[in-house]
C-alpha cells in the first residue's frame, strides 16, 4: 500500500497498485497504477505498449484512407506514406487512440475488478508511447456498525371506548 506524506488508509490517505493487464491474448501488456481518491473515486494512469500503438495505427490509417479523398487516389487505395503525410504523424496517432483508449480503459477496469458509475474523465499525457489518466466514480464501500444491537421499543398507545365508538361511527354513513 502506498500512503502519501504519511497519512493511513484510514484518514484518507490513497492506495496505488500497479497492475499489467493485456487486451487480447497476443498484445503486449499495458501498464495501469490504480490510485484510489476521496469521494469513491478513483484514478488510473494507463501506458500502452508501442506494439500496441503500432497495430492501432495500422487500423487507423485502414480507416483514414477509407474516407479520404486525395486527388490521383481512390477511396482507400492511397499508400500509408500519403495518407500519412496529408494527416500528419500526430493526426494518424490521435485517429488511433479514438480506439486504442477506450479499450485500454476497458481492460484496465475489468483487470482491477472497478464498477465504474459514471464517464470517466481522460487526461491524454503523452502520445508516443500513449499515456492517459483516466478519473472515474466508483461505488463507495459501505461499512455497517453493529446494528442487532439497537433496540426499539414500538409506542404503546391505549384505545378507549370513546375512541372506538367515534371510528365506528365515521364508517356507519360509508357501509349504508
Amino acid at each position: 500500500m502506498w500512503l502519501p506524506h504519511g497519512g493511513s488508509a484510514s484518514d484518507g490517505g490513497s492506495e496505488c497498485r500497479l497492475l499489467y493487464s493485456r487486451l487480447e491474448d497476443d498484445d503486449p501488456p499495458v501498464k495501469v497504477t490504480l490510485e484510489r481518491l476521496p469521494e469513491s473515486r478513483v484514478q488510473l494512469d494507463i501506458e500502452v505498449d508501442k506494439e500496441r500503438l503500432d497495430r492501432s495505427l495500422d487500423e487507423a490509417y485502414k480507416r483514414l484512407a477509407r474516407k479520404a479523398r486525395i486527388p490521383g487516389f481512390r477511396p482507400g487505395k492511397a499508400p500509408r506514406s500519403i495518407i500519412e503525410r496529408h494527416y500528419g504523424r500526430e493526426g494518424m496517432i490521435r485517429e488511433a487512440i479514438e480506439d486504442l483508449v477506450p479499450r485500454a480503459y476497458n481492460e484496465a477496469l475489468e483487470a482491477e475488478d472497478i464498477e465504474a458509475i459514471d464517464q470517466p474523465h481522460l487526461e491524454i499525457l503523452q502520445l508516443e508511447p500513449v499515456q492517459f489518466k483516466a478519473t472515474v466514480a466508483v461505488r463507495p464501500t459501505i461499512e455497517l456498525n453493529d446494528y442487532r444491537s439497537v433496540r426499539l421499543d414500538p409506542p404503546h398507545m391505549e384505545v378507549t371506548d370513546e375512541m372506538l365508538a367515534e371510528q365506528l361511527l365515521g364508517l356507519a354513513p360509508a357501509t349504508g
